[in-house]
């Protein structure tokens, strides 16, 4: 009796493999200790065809990591830019913070591993990363709401709370001392959304510029 072969696998199924194996290792032990010859061992996958379907380390952490996380924030900014029009300052704001609370914490590891990596790059300015160019990139055509309160500059208030935001989550060990209890994300998110809400709703419009009477002209 002839041993039977096994079947075949497909393209989907060995992309797949590579990438569970690939995003269980990185969260792990992080990118740098993370090899392909480990990536391969895990998924059981020969290493020529990860290097066949992803060309290298980088592009299976891209593909584990970056283009998820991308497609996830292009997604919420869509949902949230449908639902502005129909929300008041309020639900904007808090489906504003809460959006990017929940993309910050799911993707911590990711996010601080990019930020990582910018930093210690050569020329950060000549080659930005791909993740962090595309959520300011995002940050930057995003309007909360069509008409402001008054004295509002919208895409500094825009660029501020998402840096309200991720820098809670994202410095989390800076900001609560070592083996004190952290805040819970919704005393966080609540006071996050009053801060915003009071600045927006309490602005005073800009003073208009006082015009200076005309200079009379005598005849000497």
């Amino acid at each position: 009796m002839q041993p039977q072969r096994r079947a075949r696998r497909s393209t989907d199924e060995i992309r797949a493999r590579l990438v569970d194996a690939a995003r269980e290792l990185f969260t792990e032990k992080g990118y740098e200790a993370t090899t392909t010859r480990d990536i391969c061992r895990r998924s059981g996958v020969a290493q020529t065809q990860l290097f066949h379907n992803f060309g290298s380390k980088e592009g299976i952490y891209e593909a584990a990591f970056i283009t998820p996380l991308v497609e996830l924030v292009s997604k919420y900014i869509t949902e949230f830019a449908d639902a502005r029009a129909r929300a008041t300052l309020d639900e904007s704001i808090s489906v504003l913070v809460n959006g990017l609370f929940d993309i910050a914490s799911a993707n911590r590891t990711v996010l601080l591993t990019a930020l990582c990596r910018s930093a210690l790059a050569p020329d950060p300015q000549a080659a930005p990363s791909d993740l962090l160019d595309h959520i300011a990139q995002t940050l930057h055509q995003m309007e909360v709401i069509d008409e402001p309160p008054p004295g509002i500059d919208v895409p500094a208030a825009i660029v501020t709370t998402a840096g309200m935001v991720f820098g809670v989550v994202l410095l989390e060990e800076m900001l609560f001392p070592a083996g004190s209890p952290r805040f819970s994300r919704e005393r966080l998110t609540a006071e996050m959304i009053a801060t915003i809400v009071h600045g927006a709703q309490h602005r005073q419009s800009p003073a208009a510029p006082t015009k200076k009477p005309p200079k009379r002209l005598g005849l000497r």
